[in-house]
């Protein structure tokens, strides 16, 4: 079994996690929207997703997937992927700020 990270529990990383526990590796979600983080840990999909309400569920109840939004929890993991927003900037490139607050394990927030 392979312990791991998601950074950022929005579409793409609630999907992904969910489905990396599916396989039943465990997976930590992080994330800071503390409503977000309540109706996933009573196994409530917070947006629409074909299947997502079923298998967030499964992975709740039998243990493969939990949630937190202490960004420390990524030391406890074997691998770590990085689904929070990169907006762009006034100038038009790309704004690495989240990226950079949650490899550097502080919060994913600006």
């Amino acid at each position: 079994m392979i312990r791991i990270s998601v950074f950022g529990l929005a579409p793409v990383g609630l999907v992904t996690a969910v489905c990396f526990a599916r396989k039943g590796n465990q997976v930590i979600g992080i994330d800071p929207d503390r409503d977000r983080l309540e109706k996933t840990r009573r196994a409530e999909a917070p947006f629409f997703e074909p299947k997502l309400k079923d298998y967030l569920a499964e992975t709740v109840a039998n243990g493969t997937f939990s949630v937190t939004d202490d960004a420390f929890m990524n030391t406890r993991s074997d691998l770590a992927y990085m689904t929070v927003g990169t907006p762009s900037s006034q100038d038009g490139s790309i704004d690495l700020t989240y990226v950079k607050n949650a490899a550097t394990h502080r919060s994913i927030n600006p």
